[in-house]
């Protein structure tokens, strides 16, 4: 059984999605009469449960019966770089679990036949409604081209008909069929194809879209409706990742714990977004991995989901629908940056930050020139996306970039300000996919490929994030002014620090969970 919604408790807040964050004028310890001020927004009203941010470890398993909390709100909120600052700690933080129930709607093939479907009603375009439902003011789908989206119908009850294809089959690495030798499909030595050999073909001209255009009480909107499962076969819903297995995710990206994309690179078993799913529960519902990100310059965290993605190589390893009307969203996506690691985290990940490179050595040193010990998608820092709530500019839909250190780093980046001021003087370049041989490009030839575009016309990358809740840091540190059992990292950055040995196995891989 799904543990019971909690919408609102103690630590954790409901705020009105139009609502703008002018609370952050109050002291962070009471307002009109001593009222504790709740560092942490949920932009979804009903039908959520943030199961586990903080510092208390639980077994994934054991959400299902209830386990976990949200303590994050009075709880050391760190970086990558922050236990080595006096007072500091790791933090526990870097990655939760959240639960959506389902909603059921009806998908409409071309030739007439209806079967169930089971989604998340995220995002909406508009603001009135957005209040109304109680769900995230995306407002910056407004214009959405029409060659972006899929066609649905809803009525005043919220009754969703789905029209157009149902999503691209769900693959894993390596990307062949039963039977066929994996060796061809750059499968590792020992491995086998991963899809059963009857799963259909990824088609670049499927028609199947989350962002859905419709009219709802006589006015036209784009929802953000993100199929989760839609049929009986394993390629029929987002994937499990059955190598999450406790939380926090602390040390990150390793064995035991819960890694961003999984501990191996889109493979079956072992990559995913997904926790656990029961769609035949009444209700039905979802738990999914919530990511931690840096904004305004460290002020807030917004923490997301990652739910579809374009085009077909990233959707395998995160283990979602390639969605290739993603690629018609143009600026109605918005510029998320990840950070590359100085080495992979498993030699089933792509060759980061080089092939020359990929086992470290950049720069001459071992653990190369990023930070290699974080809870980002390759096990660098976490990332920076361009907004911290849903507003006017939001769009859930990311253009992914990929920062590559050109010299040692020295600092976790929590802003696009700092992280572009980095850029422009050379310390640093930003990437589009795919970045390995771009970063080898201008190992080889001394000139940068540096070709990231904040404003892009065609993103070549998009990945659907939507942000279910926000951490004010301001209030969070407020709140726990004259703590002594932890302290705040400077959010001037690092320079200066002496990271430890490259042998602390922070930053090494053990032989065993390679």
């Amino acid at each position: 059984m799904m543990p019971t919604p909690i919408p609102t408790w103690d630590g954790v807040s409901y705020v009105d999605s139009v609502a703008l964050p002018t609370f952050r004028e109050g002291d962070g310890t009471g307002l009109d009469g001593g009222i504790e001020l709740d560092p942490l927004s949920v932009w979804i009203r009903d039908g959520i449960t943030i199961n586990q941010l903080g510092i208390t470890r639980i077994n994934t398993a054991d959400i299902r019966t209830g386990a976990g909390e949200s303590t994050v709100s009075d709880e050391f909120i760190g970086d990558e770089l922050s236990e080595f600052l006096e007072g500091g700690s790791a933090p526990d933080n870097e990655r939760g679990a959240i639960t959506f129930e389902l909603r059921k709607g009806t998908h409409v093939g071309a030739d007439g036949t209806e079967h169930d479907v089971f989604f998340i009603l995220h995002d909406v375009s508009d603001e009135e409604t957005a209040e109304e439902l109680g769900i995230a003011w995306a407002g910056g789908l407004v214009g959405v081209a029409r060659e972006a989206v899929a066609a649905a119908d809803v009525d005043d009850d919220l009754n969703f008909t789905f029209y157009d294809d149902l999503p691209n089959p769900v693959r894993a690495n390596p990307n062949c069929r039963e039977g066929e030798d994996a060796a061809d499909f750059g499968g590792l030595p020992g491995e086998v194809c991963a899809n059963p050999a009857d799963i259909p073909d990824d088609r670049d001209d499927n028609t199947y879209s989350p962002l859905r255009i419709a009219t709802y009480k006589g006015k036209e909107m784009i929802f953000n409706a993100i199929f989760m499962n839609w049929g009986d076969a394993i390629w029929e819903q987002n994937r499990i990742d059955a190598g999450c297995v406790t939380l926090p995710d602390n040390p990150p990206n390793r064995l035991g714990g819960c890694a961003y994309n999984g501990l191996q690179w889109g493979r079956r078993d072992w990559s995913g977004h997904v926790i656990d799913m029961d769609v035949t529960a009444d209700p039905p519902w979802v738990t999914l991995k919530l990511h931690k990100s840096w904004s305004g310059d460290g002020d807030y965290l917004p923490y997301y989901i990652v739910v579809d993605a374009w085009p077909l190589g990233p959707s395998i390893a995160m283990g979602v629908p390639n969605v290739p009307k993603h690629q018609f969203l143009g600026r109605n996506s918005v510029p998320l940056v990840q950070f590359v690691p100085g080495k992979r985290i498993h030699p089933s990940y792509p060759p980061m930050p080089q092939p020359a490179t990929t086992d470290g050595g950049e720069g001459g040193r071992l653990t190369g020139f990023g930070i290699g010990f974080g809870g980002g998608p390759f096990g660098s820092q976490t990332g920076l996306p361009s907004y911290f709530m849903p507003e006017i500019r939001y769009s859930p839909m990311w253009h992914i970039g990929f920062a590559h250190w050109l010299k040692p780093a020295d600092r976790v980046i929590k802003g696009f300000k700092e992280l572009k001021q980095l850029r422009a003087d050379g310390v640093l370049e930003i990437l589009d996919l795919p970045a390995p041989p771009a970063i080898k490009q201008g190992d080889d030839t001394g000139v940068r490929v540096d070709n990231f575009d904040f404003d892009a016309e065609f993103p070549p990358h998009i990945v659907n994030c939507p942000t279910p809740i926000t951490i004010d840091r301001v209030i969070h540190d407020a709140r726990n002014a004259g703590r002594t059992d932890f302290g705040f990292p400077s959010k001037a950055g690092f320079t200066g620090l002496s990271l430890p040995n490259p042998t602390n196995p922070l930053f090494e891989i053990p032989d065993e969970e390679r």
